[in-house]
C-alpha cells in the first residue's frame, strides 16, 4: 500500500488520535480492509445511537414520573419536583 499512498500512516494515526476515532488503513484499489472498515464504522454508529437512545428513554421516564407525581397524591411537594426539573 505504500507505493501510491495519499496520506502517510503516521499522519493518519495522528489524525485519528486528534479526533478520537479508530485508525484503519484501507485500499479500495487493492480491496484491503474496505469491508472491515465499513462494518467497524457501522457498528460504532449503532452503538453510539443505542447509548443515546438509552439516555433519551431514561430522561423521558424521569419526566413522566415527575408529571405523575406532580398530579397525584404522592407525598412530594411540587416545589421539590420543580427544583429537580430545574436542576437538569
Amino acid at each position: 500500500m505504500d507505493d501510491r499512498r495519499q496520506v502517510s500512516k503516521e499522519r493518519g494515526e495522528q489524525l485519528a488520535v486528534e479526533y478520537g476515532i479508530k485508525f484503519m488503513e484501507t485500499s479500495a484499489k487493492a480491496s484491503i480492509n474496505v469491508d472491515e472498515a465499513f462494518i467497524s464504522l457501522a457498528r460504532d454508529i449503532k452503538a453510539k445511537m443505542d447509548r443515546k437512545l438509552v439516555r433519551i428513554l431514561s430522561a423521558a421516564f424521569l419526566v413522566l414520573m415527575m408529571v405523575v407525581a406532580y398530579h397525584s397524591c404522592l407525598p412530594v411537594r411540587r416545589s421539590q419536583l420543580l427544583a429537580v426539573v430545574q436542576a437538569r
